[in-house]
C-alpha cells in the first residue's frame, strides 16, 4: 500500500502521460486520464475499480459521480 501511495502521489505531476495506479498509458478509453475531486490523477479503469472509493495518495472519499474525466 506505501507503494501505492507513493507511486499515486506523483499524478499531480501534469507531465505524467500515464495512471499511477496501473501505469498504463493515458488514452481516450477505458484508459481515459480522470481525476476524483482530490485532484490526484488516475485512470478511469484504476478509479472507477477501487473499493472502497478512497483516493490511495490522500484518503480522501468520493464517489463515481465526482470523477472527472479528462479530454
Amino acid at each position: 500500500m506505501q507503494e501505492m501511495r507513493r507511486m499515486f502521489s506523483q499524478t499531480r505531476d501534469e507531465n505524467r502521460s500515464d495512471c499511477g495506479m496501473c501505469s498504463a498509458k493515458f488514452d481516450n478509453d477505458e484508459h481515459a486520464e480522470s481525476v476524483p475531486h482530490c485532484g490526484h490523477r488516475a485512470c478511469a479503469k484504476c478509479l472507477k475499480g477501487l473499493d472502497p472509493k478512497i483516493c490511495p495518495a490522500c484518503r480522501t472519499k468520493f464517489t463515481d459521480s465526482q470523477i472527472i474525466r479528462i479530454y
